[in-house]
């Protein structure tokens, strides 16, 4: 391995005696920290380039091929085509999928969690490694290259290429809302920022900040039906099965605070007007 300052093409110190191969290094892609992991059988060392010393290793049981690194994810290839994923700090390895055909490449998207895996005979898979999940794949491209913002991909066959917009998701998240024996959720809404959600069951309402990490916020309205977030305000309408109640939402470093506003009631359940059935909601 050498390293050039790319300016002048001058050459700068660096570790010798590596003896690896290209592709079983990777850059920390933080670039203020010095730090490189490479393969060395079946352990991933942490390196630091500037001091020369090994900080930490990962340790698995087959021996080692391929990596990336980005952000904080290292993933690695084994000898029986297991991708291996590594959180850090805390270290813990994850195991895709077992027994992939032989891989040539890994890349990640950047600023997402999802890894690219190219094997030899071009199929593409694409992995959430959040959850997980296979989230795409396909056997008629093979992946060249992803623009550093994660925008644009860069495709070829064996006798054509191009660039494809790519829209990448940003990974998954489970959220559990209880209360009580009612389970079933009858409604999911956000407002116009898409910061927050509204979740409505029976037992009422719960509010829930995308941004913040803030347990929900929870609005008592036994036999709540639907909801909605009005445009250009803060409040939140709720309609129940004879009324509609309105909410102003505030945030504070609690989380969302719902203060009742007023209510309108009528004489009969609109839930179940001639012509609709028990399970019917009415529109807004």
């Amino acid at each position: 391995i050498r390293r050039f300052e790319t300016a002048t093409g001058t050459l700068l110190p660096f570790a010798p005696n590596f003896g690896n191969l290209a592709s079983e290094f990777a850059l920390c892609p933080d670039p203020s920290r010095p730090l490189l992991a490479r393969i060395r059988g079946p352990v991933v060392e942490l390196f630091n380039w500037q001091t020369a010393e090994v900080l930490n290793t990962l340790h698995h049981s087959l021996m080692l091929y391929l990596i990336a690194w980005h952000d904080q994810r290292i993933a690695v290839v084994d000898d029986l085509g297991n991708v291996v994923i590594w959180r850090l700090p805390s270290r813990r390895p994850v195991t895709l999928r077992e027994h992939i055909r032989d891989i040539r490449e890994l890349q990640f998207v950047p600023g997402t969690p999802l890894l690219l895996v190219v094997t030899k005979d071009g199929l593409t898979s694409c992995w959430d490694t959040d959850s997980g999940d296979a989230v795409l794949s396909s056997s008629s491209i093979v992946t060249e290259q992803i623009s550093r913002d994660g925008t644009q991909l860069l495709i070829g066959t064996p006798t054509e290429w191009g660039v494809t917009r790519f829209l990448a998701p940003v990974g998954r998240r489970q959220y559990h809302f209880p209360d009580g024996e009612h389970s079933v959720i009858r409604q999911v809404t956000f407002d116009s920022e898409a910061r927050l959600m509204a979740v409505v069951k029976q037992g009422g309402v719960h509010l829930l900040d995308l941004r913040s990490v803030n347990p929900p916020a929870f609005i008592p309205f036994f036999g709540a039906v639907a909801c909605a977030f009005a445009p250009n305000t803060n409040l939140l309408v709720v309609q129940g099965r004879m009324s509609i109640q309105w909410f102003a939402l505030t945030q504070s470093n609690a989380g969302v605070i719902a203060s009742w506003q007023r209510e309108h009631r009528w004489d009969r359940d609109v839930w179940l007007l001639p012509g609709m059935s028990s399970g019917a909601r009415s529109e807004w």
